[in-house]
């Protein structure tokens, strides 16, 4: 159905154009809760952000597990997660793109079945390899795929906190993969673990596609009633909806022009300077290199001693603070929670340099990591992955995101590939201090250009960014 026929399908919409469905939206059947209902439809995401966390955490508890462990080959067997992650990332844009986004979480599901199941027949570094690479582009593909559904299918008061519940969903992951590797054998860990994708599969069948993508698709009808389904028939509602539809007349001629034309003006280049900023101030705070090498970092920081339970103390801290991010993002503003966070972070690598050059007790050294950790996790780490599809407009969203995951994982993949040869050639401190000087540097830019994007629409944060 085109744009016109919808508009006059409707009595009321002759006189006006914007009026809403009476069907659609109608206050007596909207009583349930529509955070729930939010919720249940990005259910099988957010089980699908479960399989990355774990996908990550695996590596922390498998290397060590690992004959003949040595940094380099380790370092490029972690590595290959993350340099084949935008291989899923470009996947993920084409696929949401053309065939939408229940369509790409079925194909989340699929291929990171594969790569579990890659993983328990592996009897060489090879297939070991390959099955790290297959849950590479699916971690790249997820990447994408959570922030777009969930940015696009949740209300502006419930956006935060749905993005981060998904975050905190694959911190979750991450402690679940430690758990499992610490108490069962590596090859137990990753039976349990191929479950996961598997649930994500069943539930796709719960998902609904997003209101934005199928306006994109001149599916006005369908559009409507699933935007209705979510939500409450008010006010504010309805007028999200009648700037979406106003928004589309304008999309109509910007679809037709040459995709290079729109990566070049300024409604892409912004966001992505911006966000290329605040993700240089979160991969290089070097929280990468504590996920992918728990073990390896603990040795190094000389807590030797109850290696083991330090990780999954770490862990619980990290999953602790997620939940608390869940509600400092309702409570605090997108830009002051990031720039205290980053503020925090700094401090307390700082104070880990202090530690490991006095020889400090375990105990304090192992205390300043949890406030690392805190810090990174309570908003340095959640904001990012949340401003991503923010910032993006409508008609680029997909291609913007995508490119700046990209440009984060090449970031994360130097990160990851550098920091153990980096620590084992220059020592602990120096890649500490490394780490401090690049929060630092990024704090002082941000100041100046971060935005503010809580309790706008995506409508309205297209506008402050185009205007």
């Amino acid at each position: 159905m085109g744009i016109n026929e919808y508009l006059n399908n409707d009595v009321d919409r002759v006189i006006d154009p914007f009026t809403p469905n009476k069907e659609h939206c109608n206050p007596i059947k909207s009583t349930k809760s529509p955070f729930l209902r939010q919720m249940v439809a990005c259910s099988s995401i957010i089980i699908n952000g479960i399989s990355m966390g774990m996908t990550y955490g695996f590596m922390g508890t498998l290397l060590p597990q690992l004959p003949n462990f040595d940094v380099n080959s380790a370092s490029w067997l972690t590595s290959s997660l993350v340099l084949l992650a935008p291989i899923g990332i470009l996947l993920s844009s084409f696929i949401m793109r053309k065939c939408g986004r229940k369509f790409a979480e079925m194909m989340v599901s699929v291929s990171g079945s594969i790569g579990w199941v890659s993983l328990i027949i592996s009897d060489n570094i090879y297939v070991l390899s390959f099955g790290c690479s297959i849950l590479g582009i699916s971690s790249g593909f997820i990447t994408v795929l959570l922030n777009v559904y969930v940015t696009e299918i949740s209300e502006p008061k419930y956006r935060g906190l749905i993005s981060l519940i998904a975050s905190s969903i694959i911190t979750f992951g991450i402690f679940l993969s430690h758990v499992l590797g610490v108490i069962c054998h590596w090859k137990v860990a990753l039976g349990l673990s191929t479950l996961v994708p598997v649930i994500s599969l069943i539930l796709v069948f719960f998902m609904v596609e997003t209101p934005s993508w199928l306006m994109l698709n001149e599916r006005y009808e369908e559009a409507e009633k699933i935007f209705y389904k979510l939500r409450r028939c008010t006010h504010e509602n309805q007028q999200e909806l009648k700037e979406m539809l106003n928004r589309k007349f304008q999309n109509k001629s910007e679809k037709k022009k040459f995709i290079l034309r729109q990566m070049a003006s300024r409604k892409f280049l912004k966001p992505f300077f911006i966000l290329t900023f605040i993700f240089i101030t979160l991969i290089g705070s070097g929280y990468d290199i504590i996920m992918f090498y728990a073990v390896y970092m603990l040795r190094n920081m000389e807590l030797i001693n109850k290696t083991w339970m330090y990780l999954i103390l770490l862990d619980l801290v990290r999953l602790f603070a997620c939940i608390i991010s869940c509600y400092l993002v309702k409570i605090l503003n997108r830009r002051f929670l990031f720039l205290t966070s980053a503020i925090a972070t700094f401090v307390s690598i700082i104070l880990m340099i202090l530690c490991v050059v006095l020889k400090l007790p375990e105990y304090v050294t192992f205390a300043c990591l949890c406030l690392y950790l805190w810090s990174i996790y309570a908003g340095l780490n959640p904001i990012p992955w949340l401003m991503t599809t923010e910032l993006y407009p409508e008609i680029i969203r997909d291609m913007g995101t995508a490119m700046t995951m990209i440009w984060s994982h090449i970031l994360i993949f130097a990160v990851v590939k550098s920091g153990p040869l980096l620590i084992n050639q220059f020592g602990i401190v120096f890649a500490l201090t490394t780490f401090a000087l690049i929060v630092f540097s990024c704090i002082l830019i941000l100041y100046f250009i971060m935005p503010e994007t809580k309790n706008s629409t995506l409508q309205e944060i297209e506008n402050n960014i185009v205007n």
